[in-house]
């Protein structure tokens, strides 16, 4: 009855519409928008259906559409079947299409899944965190680092090669796993596992890794799962200052130092988001008054926390440590995307100032 009653409405809209047209009541070109206008379209055309438990609790139904994908969520869909059974119909790709080949999925740009059929069921879950306290080795080996996962994140430091994947490709009769990775650009490829064993990108980098476990007769999706990685870059930069005639303020000519951090990495939630930067001949050179400028602001100026200073080598303030995420940064808009100048300075007893420079890239891998 529902569905009679909202056919016969929609057939009365559209005779009413036309015969507004007929009489110039209306003009034809707002008319057409407003039928074209998803919220009509759905009132004329029905909206897909999405089964609860297991699929995401924001998603919303549309017309030949689901909207409301998280856009840091990786999904697929599974469509009910007359028995109430479910059929796997695809992983969802970047640009909210559907295909059934893992190397196809991505983060859904426009936050939505199209090419849906109207009043049809689907149950649409994401892939699901590596649990908690699940441990992964890595190579090169260090005994002093925390090799436990934690809210679906895994950091491990600068020269990690390979990790182990061991306690997430739990062996089951009858199954098989497949698995990809997606980079910081979402961009997505095969990953070959050797003796359990998966190859990393380099330093400074974040990469999903996204498991999946099938029945090989079936080919049902038994587990999906995803594991964001995150390797560090080099956090720690020891520069030498370089004396100048006389005293002066003259900035000098950039020297080779430079260290790197991802933008992505900033934001992280548990990635490493500082530097250290230390003068090494600071003790040799007898040096104080030191002062660290960054993108030509004194460092010194910003608000508690952005900066800390340490003692090196018995030397006061001669170390810093640089949080990139701290709102002083993203305030003033100096941990974007891009190459900044760190200018440091400090004086000898003589009142000689000595100075270097380096670069701090900040990247978008």
């Amino acid at each position: 009855m529902k569905s009679y009653a909202l056919k016969n409405s929609s057939f009365a809209l559209l005779a009413a519409i036309i015969a507004l047209i007929l009489c110039n009541c209306i003009n034809p070109i707002s008319i057409s928008t407003f039928i074209e206008d998803e919220r009509v379209q759905e009132i004329i055309g029905g909206r897909v259906k999405i089964y609860y438990p297991g699929s995401d609790e924001n998603l919303i139904p549309g017309n030949k559409r689901i909207y409301g994908l998280n856009p840091n969520r990786y999904y697929m869909v599974d469509i009910q079947k007359p028995d109430s059974s479910f059929e796997f119909i695809g992983f969802v790709t970047k640009s909210g299409n559907r295909s059934n080949k893992l190397e196809d999925i991505g983060r859904v740009h426009g936050g939505e899944i199209i090419n849906l059929i109207n009043d049809e069921t689907y149950l649409v879950p994401f892939a699901d965190p590596i649990i908690n306290d699940t441990v992964l080795a890595f190579t090169p080996v260090d005994p002093e680092w925390n090799n436990l996962v934690t809210n679906g994140v895994i950091t491990f430091p600068s020269g990690t090669t390979s990790m182990n994947v061991t306690n997430i490709l739990t062996e089951t009769p009858g199954t098989e796993w497949e698995t990809v990775k997606v980079d910081s650009a979402n961009d997505t490829e095969l990953v070959t596992i050797t003796a359990n064993q998966i190859l990393l990108e380099g330093d400074n980098t974040i990469t999903d890794y996204i498991f999946v476990q099938k029945n090989i007769t079936s080919e049902n999706i038994l587990k999906f799962l995803v594991l964001r990685v995150v390797i560090q870059g080099i956090s720690e930069l020891e520069i030498n200052l370089t004396p100048y005639a006389l005293p002066t303020t003259i900035t000098p000519n950039p020297d080779t130092p430079s260290s790197s951090i991802d933008i992505l990495q900033i934001f992280d939630p548990v990635a490493l988001k500082t530097r250290t930067f230390t003068i090494g001949n600071a003790a040799t050179a007898n040096l104080s008054n030191f002062r660290w400028i960054y993108n030509g602001i004194d460092l010194a100026t910003l608000s508690p926390g952005a900066v800390t200073l340490n003692t090196a080598n018995g030397v006061a303030a001669s170390s810093i440590i640089i949080d990139f995420s701290h709102n002083s940064f993203t305030d003033a808009e100096l941990n974007r995307e891009g190459t900044y100048i760190m200018t440091v300075q400090a004086t000898d007893p003589g009142g000689m100032l000595w100075s270097s420079n380096l670069e701090v890239i900040i990247t978008n891998n």
